[in-house]
């Protein structure tokens, strides 16, 4: 009896998928085993020394078959260097390179075995990727350009951030919630715009409280000896306490960049048309890094805060409603004849700021009184 044609497709495409399965299942005639990496540096873009180590599977490891590694995307393997191997017998060993895979091979050396145990190879000048966890490297032994064992599943490594040094970070005016600039210098101790593939930036992302004018951020620096320039964004994030409405991080651009800036580039900008938090104190830290535009980080900075003085400070009044509570904290720095009551996006929620006078001040919302004021004298 014929089967109907539908179900015999069916069963066709059925069959070759099941093939296709088989075959990437069985890339390799046999498993490697004991394989492993180590490095001596998980820093960012540190170059470092590599070692695979790996015991031979079924298939051995033959007199002119060559160990070929797999690194995962984006490393750098322009300055690799062989340095050593536990190949017994090996009279000749050479590298070469082909995209991310490094090749070592063998020439006229003693067939290997399992039974010989873990072999290790060492390379030098390998550069490390952006911070996190990499993918997956794999190994394979190759015979005449054939796969024998492999194993293609050696778990990645996880890089850190370099050290962003923070030189000076400096405002215009120190006083709480006055019309400023900030001024960074910086020393890269990773790199910026690793080979212009990604992108560079610094990615800022300041305390709670300041805010650009506009959500607009304009920026100048001297880039010499590079032709680049630098583009400001401003980005809105959220706030980590319900005080706050809206917290800026800003995206500090390299715009048409055309070379790598190095470990050790000292970068000097400048930010205009901030606005200084309301308060007065430590303002928390500020955390800098340098990214690419996928997001993925080479060095950073996260403990650097200024002060603020308040001397331009006007009284502050934290209203916290909890089961019609009413809770106030603040002081008068200046006396006016006038008082003030404002309420925008930027500014910490439910917070007010009548300037002091010498008579009764009340601070209402939508002209419905809030709470009265003592005199001040």
């Amino acid at each position: 009896m014929q089967r109907p044609f539908l179900l015999h497709s069916l069963l066709s495409v059925s069959a070759l998928l099941c093939l296709c399965a088989g075959y990437a299942i069985a890339e390799c005639s046999g498993s490697l085993t004991g394989t492993s990496v180590a490095v001596r540096s998980l820093v960012a873009f540190e170059y470092t020394q590599y070692t695979f180590s790996f015991t031979p599977g079924p298939s051995g490891f033959g007199e002119n078959d060559t160990l070929q590694i797999t690194f995962p995307d984006d490393f750098d393997l322009s300055r690799i260097k062989f340095v050593s191997a536990g190949f017994n017998g090996t009279s000749n060993t050479s590298l070469s390179v082909s995209g991310d895979n490094v090749a070592i091979s063998r020439r006229n050396g003693k067939a290997l075995s399992a039974a010989d145990g873990s072999l290790d190879v060492i390379l030098g000048q390998v550069r490390n990727y952006y911070a996190g966890t990499t993918g997956d490297f794999r190994l394979r032994i190759l015979r005449r350009g054939a796969v024998q064992d492999c194993d293609t599943s050696v778990p990645g490594l996880t890089f850190t951030a370099a050290s962003l040094l923070v030189k000076s970070v400096s405002l215009g005016s120190s006083l709480a919630e006055a019309d400023t600039s900030i001024a960074f210098s910086l020393k890269l101790g990773g790199v910026l715009n690793y080979k212009g593939r990604d992108g560079g930036m610094f990615l800022i992302t300041f305390p709670e409280g300041f805010y650009f004018e506009n959500g607009v951020a304009s920026v100048t620096a001297d880039m010499t000896p590079y032709s680049d320039q630098l583009a400001a964004h401003v980005e809105s994030r959220a706030c980590t306490t319900f005080v706050w409405m809206n917290c800026t991080t800003v995206r500090v651009n390299l715009t048409n960049p055309t070379a790598e800036y190095p470990t050790g580039t000292i970068v000097d900008f400048t930010l205009s048309s901030l606005k200084n938090r309301p308060v007065t104190g430590l303002t928390g830290t500020f955390t800098i890094q340098t990214t690419n535009l996928k997001g993925q980080v080479s060095d950073e900075s996260t403990d650097m805060e200024l002060e603020l003085s308040g001397n331009n400070a006007t009284l502050i009044l934290w209203l916290i409603a909890v089961t019609g509570l009413i809770v106030m904290t603040g002081i008068c720095t200046r006396l006016e004849a006038r008082y003030r009551a404002e309420i925008a996006p930027q500014r910490p929620r439910g917070v007010f700021q009548p300037n002091c006078q010498n008579q009764s001040a009340r601070v209402s919302i939508d002209s419905e009184p809030l709470l009265q004021l003592p005199s001040q004298v």
